[in-house]
């Protein structure tokens, strides 16, 4: 199963006349060289998504009959918005609904919440991040529909990027950007790049700071077919989108995806990319998957 959708990757897919089948060049941390790829054999995880019953069966009702639907419905939304139309009120939700659960279902958040899972004592973890993830994924909408976002068109000779995790939840700390926080948060910022052309930003509102902090864990989201959205425009400038192709591959777990592999790509992966460290948990700043101090909290 794709960890990120191929449906979703075609809109970063080099659109070169020699190419046929979409594919996108990937670029790993340990390369100095991109690799061009089909979208099918990009950020592919056997049954990461696949509950284990206590006799060992397998329960595929997550992939087959949960994140197929979220998948499938998303391209539409972004073809919508490439092509300058206006979108309707559900194709929003369901960018939001895609990107709530893109948030929860990457192997690097899965591993995050294993960690979680190991530390609170939650069995061996086995099971803990699929069904962490359908239970946060409608708080995560709710708290995305929330923000204040606006649509922002690129047109510099470097393309916006994205990668292995490509919701990116991060803050400015003004000498930096710190990626990994969390909706408590209240300087949070989300970035989701769209194509290479088009990206979704947002910012902490009060009230979505509010709803995060006094809704329980335990509660079900509640929501109204006409929940309020908050969506304006804009351009980036050359200097806005090389930080936001820096916050991207800052949070990238071990890939970076591009349109291209030329010159302006390459220069700039060397400098923010090739050979430096993935994210480590924000509490102790361990890697993500090494061992965990029951005593120490998981970021």
């Amino acid at each position: 199963m794709h960890t990120v959708p191929k449906g979703y990757l075609r809109a970063f897919a080099d659109k070169s006349p020699s190419r046929g089948a979409p594919n996108v060049w990937q670029f790993g941390r340990e390369a100095t060289e991109g690799k061009l790829i089909s979208v099918r054999d990009a950020s592919v995880r056997t049954d990461i998504y696949t509950l284990r019953g206590e006799d060992g069966r397998a329960d595929t009702r997550i992939e087959t009959e949960l994140l197929s639907v979220v998948d499938s419905v998303f391209p539409a939304a972004v073809h919508s918005l490439s092509s300058g139309e206006t979108p309707e009120y559900w194709d929003w939700r369901n960018i939001f609904r895609f990107m709530a659960f893109q948030l929860a279902r990457t192997p690097q958040i899965f591993q995050i919440l294993r960690d979680e899972g190991i530390r609170q004592g939650v069995g061996d973890g086995t099971n803990f991040p699929q069904l962490a993830m359908v239970h946060e994924a409608p708080f995560l909408e709710k708290w995305l529909c929330g923000m204040a976002w606006t649509l922002c068109w690129h047109r510099s000779t470097l393309p916006l990027l994205t990668s292995d995790s490509p919701v990116v939840m991060w803050a400015d700390r003004g000498d930096g950007a710190e990626v990994g926080v969390g909706f408590e948060e209240s300087g949070l910022r989300i970035l989701f790049p769209l194509t290479p052309k088009m990206c979704l930003t947002a910012t902490q509102t009060e009230a979505t700071l509010k709803a995060v902090l006094d809704e329980p864990a335990d509660s079900n989201p509640h929501f109204s077919d006409t929940y309020p959205l908050r969506i304006e425009t804009g351009r980036l400038s050359i200097g806005q989108a090389v930080m936001l192709n820096q916050v991207t591959v800052s949070n990238a777990h071990r890939y970076v995806y591009s349109n291209s592999a030329d010159d302006n790509v390459r220069l700039f992966l060397k400098d923010q990319f090739f050979g430096l460290s993935g994210l480590v948990r924000r509490s102790d700043r361990k890697p993500i998957g090494s061992l965990v101090d029951p005593e120490e909290g998981v970021g």
